[in-house]
């Protein structure tokens, strides 16, 4: 993700590259020409994905720490998010491998599954079993599709318990479960949307395809945790 982006801008610079070259008007230049055009949400990842690796730049001695770069990047957008009913642009943000692992596994369990995003971040690997690609909700197993079996694996890893979902920077054996208000604020910064609205958009989805009213509210039942 950071790699990409940064090369980007790398390539739109006009001179030296280095980043000790910077000012504020030829980074605003590199970031008008590669993304000036794009979408609120992708336009403000950037402006944040820059400002963090200047800022590491800055505690690293790379640019004096004093440097206005970090500072004086362009402003973000303002996101008006739209209640959605569609399903295909919820699903591409569970599938842009720019955007992060953690985050899109849980919009991608969240419109699966259609649980509510809470239920989905009090999960814990002895409640998953990617092997049989389900969870166990009321004494009963909920299978995801195919298309979240990936995302999930990748996850978990080798990890045999613990939360599904850890806290940034955080790894085991001291793991802290992801909060909801952080996995809100991401998904708000990456797409725009509400953690509800994958939820929303599983269920249209599942309409859509005629699934019975029973399949569509057992997928809608709290989390209950297996007997060990």
């Amino acid at each position: 993700m950071y790699g990409g982006t940064l090369r980007a801008v790398e390539g739109a610079l006009d001179g030296c590259l280095h980043v000790t070259c910077l000012t504020p008007a030829s980074l605003e230049h590199a970031l008008g020409v590669i993304y000036g055009q794009s979408q609120d949400t992708t336009w403000n990842r950037t402006v944040a994905t820059v400002g963090s690796f200047l800022r590491w730049c800055a505690a690293s001695g790379v640019i004096p720490a004093s440097s206005v770069l970090p500072t004086s990047l362009p402003m973000r957008r303002k996101v008006t998010a739209e209640r959605s009913r569609g399903n295909t642009d919820l699903l591409a943000f569970c599938f842009d491998e720019n955007l992060p692992l953690r985050d899109r596994t849980i919009w991608c369990l969240t419109f699966d599954l259609c649980l509510g995003p809470d239920e989905v971040l009090q999960l814990d690997i002895e409640d998953i079993d990617v092997k049989k690609k389900a969870v166990r909700v009321n004494e009963s197993l909920l299978f995801w599709q195919p298309f979240s079996s990936g995302l999930v694996s990748r996850v978990v890893a080798d990890r045999p318990a613990g939360p599904v979902f850890l806290a940034d920077r955080v790894r085991p054996p001291s793991a802290r479960r992801l909060s909801y208000r952080r996995a809100a604020e991401s998904c708000r910064f990456f797409t725009g949307h509400r953690l509800g609205d994958f939820r929303s958009g599983g269920l249209t989805y599942l309409q859509e395809r005629g699934a019975p009213l029973a399949l569509i509210r057992t997928r809608s039942t709290a989390l209950a945790r297996p007997a060990r």
